[in-house]
């Protein structure tokens, strides 16, 4: 899952909580939350969840699913396999 950061401002501020107090309610470091909210840093899904808990919101109004797999991607995977399976078949 990947954060919004840009959503986890609005709420912020909606709910009128300073960043301050939502990174301790989330137990985060402060210049953390800065940085998740400008879209300078990920967080992890714990991080995201607690963030989610401490604004009340479901973790999907503050979150991206992972971006699906791009065909280039399939491509290199499906190439490592054929080797992997092509060694262990000698």
């Amino acid at each position: 899952m990947q954060v919004n950061g840009e959503s986890i401002k609005a709420f912020r501020i909606i709910r009128g909580r300073s960043m301050r107090d939502l990174a301790t309610a989330a137990g985060i470091d402060v210049a953390h939350l800065s940085r998740v909210e400008n879209g300078l840093k990920g967080a992890t899904d714990e991080t995201i969840q607690r963030l989610a808990d401490a604004l009340d919101v479901p973790v999907g109004s503050i979150s991206y699913p992972d971006p699906p797999a791009t065909a280039e991607t399939i491509r290199r995977v499906v190439a490592l396999l054929g080797a992997e399976l092509a060694a262990s078949a000698q």
